[in-house]
């Protein structure tokens, strides 16, 4: 279908049946106008202007909505130029200090009396200037910011009195760690070294963290990633279990307390590093371990710096140093290292062959060391890892298992630089480059799909790039301006093999995609983040005020062999959709603007960590063009602004209390409000170039099972792109979250920690197909298949078939809402044992409907009221009991054991009938989903997961060798972890399970 036959218009949102969310807002929504419709002017309405689009193609009435002027190149310059110019004069930062680790206390006399004027000296070998000092205030209290994790020494100097030297402290990444002093009368000449114990509760921030250290990582078994690694930490889900590496092939995203994948926030050296694709929640690249010094999975209660509400994983990067260091990791399995975990339970259920391995390997060489001593240091490290897994019940043509095979090489090279002693440029570079022979993107309409159906997917390019410079400009002021540089070409496509006739055929009934993948696609991602923080530090205060400003263009493009996908319901002829292929998107993120002010107030016991954030997010539409295809002619599209422009101000306050003044035992409480991570996505929604299809009835007359022209008949009509809007009076999604508990030095080295939270997700946005109103359904009585009762669906009127106008709004019945307890262990035992984890008990409601709309799709649209039906249940990765537990343990005989045990409640499951003519003669959707039970009613098993590890040191002059053995999935579990949720014949058939135990050697080396 030509996009001249079909116009955009404003639709008046108060005429929708659904209810939307009014709030007052001061952005304006652009309507965009197919190239058939003309646009007239009219007078200014809040900041906008009014216009009318009027329809030369269809007799649509005219209707009000509220525009911009389109904005030419030199707007978009003027303001990228002022907000530059703005935090050049502000010297402001976005990321917080690298590592974002604090030394802070009070130093009094022998009386219990304040001492100002005292001089504190940090030392630490991870610091390139080697020392940072700070002087106590008249409170006797000081504070010293921004190290790096690592052992230190505090000095404690003053006129009049010994030097106090506190030795052996062990600073992980963002912590403060509360060191006091009491100085006696003396010389400066006598020097008293007093060792203890360090401390293990940070009695200022409010923030709930876990930081997993070099040698955490280096020692648990894990896949060695931020998804696996951030999975043994206590209250994250995942959509998927990660058994030894098997599934690291693909980035598994991580949820906490309720929250949304798209709201985490990947971070390298307190820099974002997220793409501008979609929700803007991608990463895309895949790290390596081998730069990581610390990893911070920060989870609640996150300050002003931030901006969305998820898990910030922060990357602390290593860095040389002025003694050259090189270690090698390197493991490796087989097949033949895996145990058969398939049983007659599985081959019950529908399973014919378990997905396992085939081999498994991972090398990691990295080298750093000083070019000067203490001026300029380098660090590199090199990646390579693979994982070929078999693909459960899918074969070849010769009945062999199908294999999906991968591999990642990352190259990455850090350079630090002090130039004087009060100034350090970091500059880093990581070139990630990724093969997957056959990836295979399951859906609700298919869990296996053969061979020649897979991906190809291939990464030409992708790395990021950042360099900062830190400046000290005096003992309480210092000044941070960084840059960070995303990048990312990702290519999908057809298998070798597949010609331009083959057609993808889905079968949604038998869960299956054959023939050739749906489409050969092209994405690139370029996102800038200018940043830049200054920050005033005194005994009592912690004062920063920062800004950031990211900014990228975006592009994807979609090629279809005949731009068209065949349906079938258990191996007979359904449906067609029908695309409007070639497609070539080019978006915009004009401006993700955050200034924030924060302070950390210390008041006697009590710090409160309050702040507050402004936030500006636009993004805009390019010109853009494509060729005709086989349903829709040439296009091209003028650019469009706007879409949306969002502007917030966002509260964050925290509270930590020091209960009893030793240091032991801090009582938090924390409100914060977060904005919804946002990309490009929104804009796509009414992108009128966007991906977009039409579902079509087949009658299959001649039984060739192949779609002719004749064939096909009652289209719905193309849903997306030049037939969705924008509410002009549309929000920006937030959430509110709210935490509440205690944390206690339980014995040395031992805390424990109690804490509620509480989160409620507002203003969702979904769609609604305003053309179509509820009342243009009529209810039909059915069998439910699953119960036998009666079931009521609803027929769409026939005389509004192909009628299409979607809008993209706030709706209330979208809310969701979290809850849960949790209680957290962390010992270290004083023989370099380690043991952290705990139990979180809560629970996630609200409505499936709340992912965000599909462009060129009617999902989830709440005007059918089928989409009603069951729509409320728990959500996302929900899973109501967990138990993590993980930790190190060195043996007898230089042996040392560790492990790793995640035992949680299978994620929420829904079963969907797909009602079709042959259930309701007449049927005017084609097909017709319906949910027949609440999502959660049904689950997927309980799931116990335990990893170990044995290796042992072998000392060899200054060589250290220590060759591992590893054995994940000890208990052999084989729970599924995704299946088929279609009602049919193939309901509940598992589509993955657990992957076998299996044994991994290899061997790390340290000089």
């Amino acid at each position: 279908m030509s996009p001249d036959t079909n116009s955009m218009h404003w639709t008046d949102a108060r005429s929708s049946p659904m209810p939307i969310r009014r709030r007052r807002s001061s952005c304006t929504m652009p309507a965009i106008a197919s190239p058939g419709s003309s646009i007239r002017w009219r007078a200014p309405l809040r900041g906008g202007t009014i216009c009318s689009i009027v329809s030369r193609r269809r007799p649509h009435p005219r209707v009000a909505g509220v525009c911009r002027r389109p904005k030419d190149r030199r707007t978009y310059m003027r303001r990228l130029i002022t907000a530059v110019l703005v935090m050049s004069a502000l010297a402001l930062m976005g990321g917080r200090a690298s590592a974002q680790s604090a030394i802070a206390g009070v130093v009094k006399d022998a009386t219990g009396g304040a001492l100002p004027g005292v001089t504190v000296e940090a030392a630490s070998p991870a610091l390139i200037e080697k020392t940072r000092s700070a002087v106590t205030d008249g409170n006797g209290q000081y504070k010293i910011v921004d190290l790096r994790p690592g052992d230190y020494t505090v000095t404690f100097t003053l006129a009049g009195f010994s030097v106090i030297t506190r030795a052996g402290i062990q600073l992980p990444s963002a912590f403060t760690a509360t060191v006091n002093a009491d100085l006696k009368i003396g010389s400066l000449e006598e020097n008293i070294t007093v060792s203890g114990v360090s401390p293990v509760v940070d009695v200022q921030n409010s923030v709930q963290q876990t930081v997993v250290s070099r040698e955490v990582l280096d020692a648990v078994p894990t896949a060695r990633n931020v998804f696996a690694v951030g999975a043994i930490i206590a209250g994250t889900t995942a959509a998927r279990p990660d058994v030894g590496g098997t599934q690291g092939m693909q980035q598994n995203p991580l949820q906490v307390h309720g929250s949304q994948s798209r709201d985490t926030l990947y971070q390298v050296d307190g820099m974002s590093i997220n793409s501008n694709y979609s929700d803007g929640a991608q990463v895309g690249v895949y790290y390596n371990d081998g730069m990581v010094q610390d990893i911070s999975y920060q989870t609640n209660a996150l300050p002003a710096e931030v901006s969305q509400g998820g898990i910030r994983i922060n990357m602390i990067p290593r860095e040389g140093s002025n003694a050259y260091h090189a270690s090698l990791f390197a493991t490796g399995a087989s097949g033949r290292l895996q145990a058969n975990n398939f049983d007659a339970g599985l081959a019950a259920r529908g399973m014919t062959a378990p997905n396992h391995i085939d081999k498994i390997y991972d090398i990691n060489p990295s080298f750093g060391g000083p070019i000067a001593r203490d001026t300029l240091w380098f660090f590199g490290t090199y990646r390579r890892w693979g994982v070929h897994n078999f693909v459960a019940n899918t074969f070849n043509p010769d009945r062999t298992q199908a294999l999906d095979d991968n591999h990642i090489t990352s190259s990455v090279l850090r350079l630090t630089w002090q130039p004087a002693s009060k100034h350090k440029l970091a500059a880093y570079y990581d070139k990630n480059v990724k093969f997957r022979g056959h990836r295979r993107d399951t859906s609700s309409d298919y869990q296996f799909i053969e061979p020649q159906a897979a991906f190809r997917q291939t990464t030409p390019l992708g790395y990021t790039a950042q360099a900062k410079w830190t400046s000290t400009l005096s003992d309480r002021l210092m000044l941070e301006t960084g840059l960070s540089v995303f990048f990312l070409h990702y290519k999908t496509g057809y298998e070798p093999g597949v010609t331009s006739s083959d057609i993808a055929k889905i079968d949604f009934i038998r869960s299956t995609l054959t023939n050739a993948v749906v489409y050969d696609y092209d994405s690139y991602a370029t996102r800038r983040t200018l940043s830049s923080a200054l920050t005033y530090v005194t005994g009592t205060h912690n004062v920063k005020v920062g800004v950031q400003f990211g900014t990228g263009p975006y592009r994807e493009t979609y090629l279809m062999n005949g731009d068209q996908q065949w349906r079938y319901s258990n191996g007979v002829p359904n449906s067609v959709d029908r695309f409007n292929t070639p497609v070539d998107v080019r978006s915009n993120l004009h401006m993700d603007l955050g200034v924030y002010a924060q302070d950390q107030w210390t008041i006697r016991r009590a710090t409160i960590n309050g702040g507050v954030r402004v936030e500006r997010f636009i993004t805009s539409l390019e010109n853009q063009t494509a060729g005709a295809g086989s349903f829709v002619g040439a296009r091209d599209f003028a650019p469009v602004q706007d879409v949306p422009n969002w502007t917030n101000v966002v509260p964050r306050l925290g509270l930590a209390y020091n209960l009893f003044g030793n240091g032991k035992t801090a009582l938090k409480a924390s409100a914060s409000q977060y904005m919804q991570n946002e990309g490009v996505g929104l804009s796509s929604l009414v992108n009128p170039m966007q991906l977009s299809r039409q579902r079509c009835a087949w009658v299959d007359a001649d039984g060739d099972l192949a779609a002719q022209p004749g064939e096909v008949s009652a289209c719905t009509g193309f849903s997306g792109g030049v037939n969705q809007l924008i509410d002009p009076n549309i929000t920006r999604p937030y959430n509110w979250e709210f935490s509440a508990g205690v944390q206690q030095e339980v014995l040395p080295r031992f805390s424990l920690s109690a804490v509620y939270y509480r989160r409620n997700l507002r203003n969702l946005y979904g769609q609604t197909n305003t053309s179509v109103p509820s009342s243009g359904y009529s209810p039909v009585t059915i069998t439910n298949p699953l119960t036998g009762s009666p079931l009521t669906v609803y027929n769409q009127s026939a005389s509004t078939r192909g009628l299409v106008t979607l809008l993209v709004s706030n709706y209330d019945e979208l809310d969701g809402q979290y809850d849960g307890l949790e209680l957290k262990v962390d010992k270290r035992f004083a023989n370099n044992a380690t043991v952290f984890g705990g139990v979180t008990i809560g629970h996630k409601l609200g409505s499936i409907r709340n992912a965000v709309p599909s462009p060129g799709t009617l999902a989830n649209d709440l005007n059918n009221p089928n989409v009603l039906v069951n729509s409320h249940g728990y959500v996302d990765n929900d899973s109501t009991y967990q138990l993590k537990v993980a930790g190190t343990y060195p043996m007898p005989g230089g042996v040392r054991f560790s492990g790793a045990l995640q035992s949680n409640t299978g994620l929420p499951l829904q079963r969907v009938l797909t009602v079709t003519t042959a259930l309701v003669p007449g049927l005017t959707q084609v097909t017709q989903a319906v949910d027949l039970v609440e999502r959660g009613s049904v689950r997927l098993e309980h799931m116990n997961l335990l990893d170990l590890r044995f290796e042992r040191a072998l000392k060899l002059g200054r060589l250290e060798l220590s060759p591992v053995a590893d054995i994940y999935n000890v208990l052999n579990s084989n729970v599924s972890t995704s299946e088929v949720t279609a009602v049919g014949s193939s309901l509940g058939r598992p589509s993955a399970i657990l992957d076998g135990r299996f044994m991994r050697l290899g061997a790390k080396l340290n000089f």
